[in-house]
């Protein structure tokens, strides 16, 4: 992970600075007899009200804080490879049906990231929430869970770097089963997710504490990701069917 720092401040001053010029332009000509040195402070409090001022209005528009946008952020993996995904369209000019279908792999992979992004900030607020004792397993787990994802979708990018909807048919149908058995992955890797998030959100319920064998299933397939280890994870979707 790579801290990445908010380019919004940036352009802020930049449009600032260009909103300015005119602003410096009119102090010249309107001061003429005064100092170098008072225009200077003048254009530069006139920057800094107008850099404030589109500040401002981003804040109302979009409801981003100061904060927000000088803070640095952080770029995962997932981040990088969903900017990657999102562009790849945008590069190809080939409109083939193996084109097509690929497209929409792609476009099931830029939501699966999505959907996994949003989820994990569900999650990560229930365990904040609930204080259990098992918080510090059950977060590490999220990042086990990630990294699964990290593994599927790289695979699924170096595959499509090499894809070519111009070689024998053959290959162009291997090419495509290899990326869109991935994707399944990581549509079962959801789908339990999906059932962990549901399972420590009832743990609160007084009728469901003493109940944690779903979970502790659940828990169990997770792990079994990393290997690329699909039985558990097969018993656990037929269990709970």
């Amino acid at each position: 992970m790579k801290n990445n720092r908010n380019n919004t401040i940036y352009w802020i001053v930049i449009l600032g600075a260009l909103l300015t010029v005119p602003a410096a332009l009119i102090v010249m000509n309107k001061f003429t007899d005064a100092s170098n040195t008072f225009k200077a402070v003048f254009i530069t409090i006139i920057f800094f009200i107008i850099s404030g001022a589109i500040a401002l209005l981003y804040n109302r528009i979009f409801g981003v804080t100061m904060h927000e946008i000088t803070e640095r952020i952080n770029l995962t993996e997932l981040d990088k490879s969903l900017s990657w995904l999102q562009g790849y369209p945008r590069r190809q000019s080939s409109n083939s049906n193996s084109m097509k279908r690929l497209y929409q792999n792609v476009h099931r992979v830029c939501g699966q990231i999505d959907n996994f992004k949003r989820r994990k900030e569900v999650y990560v607020k229930l365990l904040d929430e609930a204080q259990l004792d098992r918080g510090n397993s059950l977060s590490q787990l999220v990042h086990t869970i990630e990294n699964a994802l990290v593994i599927h979708v790289e695979r699924i990018i170096n595959r499509i770097e090499i894809f070519d909807d111009k070689v024998q048919p053959s290959i162009v149908s291997e090419n495509l089963a290899y990326i869109e058995a991935y994707v399944e992955k990581n549509e079962t890797i959801l789908l339990n997710f999906e059932k962990l998030i549901a399972q420590v959100s009832s743990m609160g319920d007084v009728a469901e504490e003493a109940d944690i064998s779903k979970l502790t299933d659940i828990i169990k397939a997770m792990e079994s990701i990393r290997a690329d280890r699909d039985d558990e994870i097969d018993d656990l979707v037929k269990k709970y069917q």
